[in-house]
């Protein structure tokens, strides 16, 4: 199967490579200072040396103190960030990504 794209195709598609960016992007920032992040919290987190893993970190400020129906502070924060972001970007119509293998190795 193939796909054509016409040309109002491409706005979506570039928008949607400007939200994953910014995703990355704040999301890396994020990482970058995550102690700090933590430390802003009114109530320390349960058991900190369970929090010995920066994605286990991240879990808990995206999850902590929020309920089904609405979002915790940090949450909200992060992704009007990421929204801002993506929408001051300006992609270029082709983004070459690295490799998965170069990612992986970057993160180890």
């Amino acid at each position: 199967m193939t796909s054509e794209f016409t040309k109002g195709d491409e706005e979506p598609l570039q928008r949607a490579q400007a939200f994953l960016i910014a995703l990355f992007n704040v999301t890396l920032r994020c990482l970058k200072s995550i102690d700090m992040h933590l430390s802003k919290f009114a109530e320390p987190p349960p058991d900190p040396k369970k929090l010995n893993i920066d994605a286990l970190k991240f879990r808990y400020l995206m999850t902590h103190g929020q309920s089904f129906y609405e979002p915790n502070e940090f949450r909200r924060k992060f992704f009007v960030e990421v929204v801002s972001d993506a929408n001051k970007a300006s992609v270029p119509k082709s983004v070459t990504l690295p490799s998965s293998s170069h990612l992986l190795s970057s993160w180890i």
